[in-house]
């Protein structure tokens, strides 16, 4: 029996995460939970309790004396897509993908969420 051609494409390298990216990204993650799941009515429930008093604060927006964790969402959650955006765009070139195509994705994403400013892409 003649032997087969070796046809074994090789098995890419696992993709090496930057940990600190991940990191801030379950912060950030946390912080928009945290709002959803009304972490402050415990802190209602528990009166004496610093920690809570302190969570709660900064799960919600406050008169204009400053800035609170709850403020820096959205600004920390932009910062993190343009942090990852090089990475994404280096491995789908290592991928062989073409610019167009890097291009067509880029401007797929760019408006925003399918579920929020982009429910036209579900209607069309």
């Amino acid at each position: 029996m003649p032997a087969l051609p070796d046809t074994a494409t090789p098995v890419p390298a696992a993709l090496q995460r930057v940990t600190s990216i991940d990191a801030f990204r379950g912060f950030v993650m946390f912080l928009m939970m945290a709002e959803v799941l009304k972490l402050s009515r415990v802190a209602k429930a528990l009166p004496d309790s610093g920690l809570w008093e302190f969570l709660s604060l900064h799960q919600s927006h406050v008169a204009w004396s400053g800035c609170t964790l709850h403020d820096l969402i959205q600004p920390s959650f932009s910062f993190l897509v343009g942090v990852a955006l090089p990475f994404s765009l280096a491995r789908r070139a290592a991928e062989g993908q073409a610019q167009w195509r890097l291009t067509l994705h880029a401007f797929w994403r760019a408006p925003g969420s399918k579920d929020s400013c982009c429910k036209w892409r579900t209607s069309v």
